[in-house]
Formats: C-alpha cells, sequence, structure tokens
C-alpha cells in the first residue's frame, strides 16, 4: 500500500449507494475506519449530511469516492469546494472487491468501506471529478434519452411483431419492411385487421401506397395481389378485437416516438456544429456524426482528466487490476 500517512486529505469517504439511501464508511489516513453511517438521498438529508461532514472536519479537504452512474449525487456533492469527488467505473471496485474475496453475500457496509479503502490506496492514481462544460453535460443528456427512446421504438416494435403474428400476420409484408416506419404504421391504422384490409377496393390501396411514397409499381401490384388473396389465420373475434387494440396503441406509440427522436438528434447536431472540439471527434477514423457526438460526450473537453492511456482504461472499466492475497480488509 502507498504511505497514506502522506496527504493533505482528513478523511477518505467511500459510498455505496441505493435509490433511497446512501451507505457511508468513513477512513483516516491511517486506514482506520472511523465510523459508518446511512442517510437519504432527498437533497435534504445530503445537505445536512455534508454541512455535519464539514463541521466535524474544518480543515482541508475531504476525499469522497462512489460508484458511477450516479450524476444526481455528483451534481450535488460538485458544489462543494472542499470536496474532492473521485467517480469510479463499478467494475474497477468489482475487481477490487474480488481481489480480497471471490464471492460474499451484498452488504452495503462492508461495501461501502471496501469503496472508502480503493480510494486510500489508490487516490493518487486517480482525478477528482471536475463537471464538464454545460455544452458536454446537454450533450450527454440528449443522447442518453434518445438512446432510451431507440430502445424503446425497438420494444414496442418487437411487440407489435409478435401482436400482428397472432391474428394478422399478412400485415409483416404488406405493411413495408420496417414496422416502426411511417409507412408501415399509417397502413396499419388504416387497415387494422384483414378484413378491413380486403373490404377496401384494390384501386384505394394503390392510392394509399401511392400517396405514402412507395410508388415501385411491381411492388405495389404484388402486394394488392396478395392482400386479395390472404386467408385469415384466425376468425376469432376473441384474439382479433385485443389484438386490433393493442396493435393500434403500438402504432400512436411509435408515431410519438420518431418525432421526439427525430427532435433529440436536432438538439445533438445543432451542440455539435457549435462545439470547438467537433472537429477533433470527426476527424477520428470511421467516426461519423452519431459516433463522434458519442465519443465529444464521453471525454468531454477537459484535457486534464486523460493526461496517460491508463487513465482512459479506468473510465472505461479495463484497466487492470492485480489480485493479491492480503487478510480480507473489506470483511472486517
Amino acid at each position: 500500500m502507498d504511505n497514506t500517512n502522506d496527504t493533505d486529505y482528513q478523511l477518505f469517504v467511500g459510498i455505496d449507494r441505493s435509490d433511497t439511501k446512501l451507505d457511508i464508511a468513513y477512513m483516516d489516513p491511517q486506514g482506520n475506519t472511523t465510523h459508518l453511517t446511512k442517510i437519504s438521498t432527498r437533497p435534504e438529508g445530503l445537505l445536512e449530511w455534508v454541512q455535519a461532514l464539514r463541521g466535524a472536519n474544518p480543515d482541508g479537504q475531504i476525499a469522497i469516492c462512489i460508484e458511477q452512474p450516479c450524476a444526481n449525487i455528483a451534481s450535488f456533492l460538485g458544489q462543494f469546494d472542499f470536496i474532492d469527488l473521485f467517480l469510479v467505473n463499478p467494475f474497477l471496485i468489482k475487481r477490487y472487491r474480488e481481489s480480497f474475496h471471490t464471492a460474499r453475500p451484498k452488504d452495503d457496509k462492508k461495501d461501502a468501506r471496501c469503496i472508502a479503502q480503493f480510494l486510500l490506496e489508490r487516490f493518487r492514481k486517480l482525478t477528482p471529478w471536475r463537471p464538464a462544460s454545460a455544452q458536454v453535460r446537454q450533450l450527454r443528456s440528449y443522447l442518453e434519452h434518445r438512446r432510451a427512446l431507440v430502445d424503446q421504438v425497438t420494444e414496442t416494435t418487437n411487440r407489435l411483431t409478435s401482436t400482428l403474428k397472432i391474428y394478422y400476420p399478412q400485415a409483416l409484408e404488406l405493411s413495408g419492411q420496417r414496422l416502426c416506419a411511417p409507412l408501415a404504421c399509417r397502413f396499419l391504422s388504416k387497415f387494422p385487421d384483414l378484413e378491413t384490409l380486403q373490404a377496401t377496393p384494390a384501386a384505394e390501396l394503390r392510392a394509399f401506397y401511392y400517396a405514402n411514397q412507395s410508388c415501385r409499381k411491381p411492388v405495389i401490384e404484388k402486394r394488392v395481389a396478395a392482400a386479395s388473396a390472404a386467408i385469415p389465420i384466425t376468425t376469432d373475434e376473441g384474439l382479433i378485437a385485443p389484438g386490433r387494440e393493442l396493435a393500434l396503441f403500438l402504432v400512436r406509440q411509435l408515431d410519438l416516438l420518431r418525432p421526439q427522436i427525430k427532435r433529440y438528434e436536432q438538439l445533438i447536431a445543432t451542440i455539435m456544429a457549435e462545439h470547438d472540439d467537433t472537429l477533433i471527434f470527426e476527424a477520428l477514423p470511421g467516426a461519423g456524426p452519431n459516433l463522434s457526438a458519442r465519443l465529444l460526450a464521453t471525454f468531454g473537453d477537459d484535457r486534464s482528466r486523460f493526461p496517460t492511456p491508463e487513465s482512459v482504461q479506468r473510465l472505461t472499466g479495463i484497466a487492470p487490476v492485480t489480485k493479491h492475497c492480503q487478510p480480507d480488509k473489506c470483511a472486517a
């Protein structure tokens, strides 16, 4: 272990968090666990804890370590200049914990102690967290929100596919190649079941395809013929009516998701067009508009965060942690 006596930090704090509470372990510079506590994650509880922490340690800096992601806690603690906050990839903590014991039940207090000990031993090799610029923070949020909506589109499309297979499988072929596309959603809104589709004149069906930018005549004629010759997979209204209702609901969901994803893409493009570092990431081989935005959001615009390749490894959780035989300090 490093000579931890030679440090300006008064206290090393490890935090193991959940949605509603924080388990906190305190270590002095000599590696002694002074005490453990548990607090609420409510802003009022956090402020009361920070004020008490400063009152008990009035001089110098306090080092605090917490696993990512913890955007709300990091933003709150980042307000206080006497706190140096270290945000660590959870895989690093997991590997560090395994260097003492490979398996044990989840224990929040012991995990908080392990995090405090990790910080005590390695703080010289870690870089304190500093908030990125407002532009980069916005970019990160927009990318996260867009990714969540894209995942929701995938989930909704898969559910719609499963629903159509039960009562209306012909729609999977007749509505176009992508079930989440506007053409497919308009098709299902207008023809939500096979009975409605086959009651529609062929000329009207052709007009629908042409009006929705499906203009290849052989494809349209093939679809019109397939619609006319289709045989229902079921005539059971106990399946058809609920399936139709669910399909129409899922179509409305997709119609809401698409424009919001487009909106996020416009906001992301605006930030990228204005940010000074955009050209750096766009110049990387294979980095198109989407990847360059994600890279900028990941690395940010603070060059001091990554003085060495190893600092990038620590960010991504691939820095090697050597397993060694020592007494089980975290289990004490």
